[in-house]
């Protein structure tokens, strides 16, 4: 955190350690503020963008990298997660929500969900180096210069990991496809987000790594119980997806909505076993676990089968 940070320093530590500890810097949203901007302070520059392909999405320019799928098929015209956007405007009401993407990728999921809410207070989580530089010139090409983005690896643990890159993804899993690896810092939900606002809405997606992401944050689900839409790929994972799903039932996630990797609501159950289903049959797909009591079928009913844009 920023204030183990500047007591480190010793320098400023005689000056600020007064104010640091008034009741003023205790509350969490001045804390949230102000260790995105030590971020923005002490992180290296990220390299600028060069090269690369550009379109348009959302109504705003978009960079992508040449070869990755996302950027081809934004290229296309099609809206990528999509559905974002509509869950975030049906689950959401509030103004400015508080939002954490893990594996935020070139940045075309987290700009569906400013589109749905431009007030929303972002953190956005992105190791590659590859698709870092993108991520941070589409938000700033979009006018969403608050986001905070952090180049870090989230996992269920802290320390050092091997990073797999290959066009279109990024992965802790040494698949054949990737051609490049990079050592990367791994940090937890739960550490991260110590003396931060509650956070309202998790959004996962790091090709069959997700539950050990959620598991790094056992905490903060169990304290602030937001809505998670995660990415389930039964055959990219090495544990078996019932247990993932017992776990959220015992933190309380009750319902499970399954969208197909389209975007189309499948089925809102009860029953982990229907959703691990769809994903197997379609090779992967979307998933929003909620707390028991919200009323997820009458807010999402409009949205099952919705086209492509």
């Amino acid at each position: 955190m920023l204030a183990g940070a500047i007591r480190r320093s010793s320098p400023v530590t005689s000056c600020l350690r007064p104010a640091l500890e008034t009741a003023t810097f205790r509350n969490p949203t001045i804390w949230s503020t102000l260790d995105g901007l030590y971020a923005k302070l002490m992180r290296p520059a990220t390299a600028e963008v060069s090269g690369g392909m550009r379109t348009r999405y959302l109504g705003k320019p978009f960079v992508y990298p040449d070869g990755t799928g996302i950027g081809s098929t934004i290229s296309r015209g099609v809206e990528w997660d999509w559905i974002l956007r509509d869950i975030v405007r049906e689950l959401l009401p509030q103004e400015s929500p508080v939002v954490c993407e893990v594996g935020s990728n070139i940045g075309a999921s987290v700009l569906q969900i400013l589109k749905a809410r431009p007030r929303a207070r972002v953190v956005c989580f992105e190791p590659s180096k590859r698709f870092l530089p993108y991520l941070e010139e589409n938000l700033r090409l979009a006018g969403y210069r608050d986001v905070e983005v952090r180049n870090l690896l989230v996992g269920p643990s802290r320390g050092n990991h091997w990073l797999y890159n290959d066009a279109t993804s990024g992965s802790v899993r040494d698949w054949s496809h990737y051609s490049e690896r990079q050592l990367v810092e791994m940090t937890t939900l739960d550490h991260f987000w110590i003396d931060r606002s509650p956070i309202d809405f998790l959004k996962v997606d790091t090709d069959g790594y997700d539950f050990e992401v959620l598991r790094g944050g056992q905490e903060l689900l169990a304290r602030d119980h937001p809505l998670i839409f995660f990415e389930l790929s039964p055959h990219l994972m090495q544990d078996d997806p019932v247990e993932g799903f017992r776990w959220l039932q015992s933190l309380g996630y009750e319902t499970f909505c399954a969208f197909a990797p389209a975007g189309g609501l499948l089925e809102i159950t009860l029953e982990p076993s229907a959703v691990i289903g769809h994903a197997e049959t379609a090779s992967h797909c979307d998933v929003l676990a909620c707390q028991a009591g919200l009323d997820v079928a009458s807010r999402l009913k409009q949205i099952r089968g919705r086209a492509v844009a």
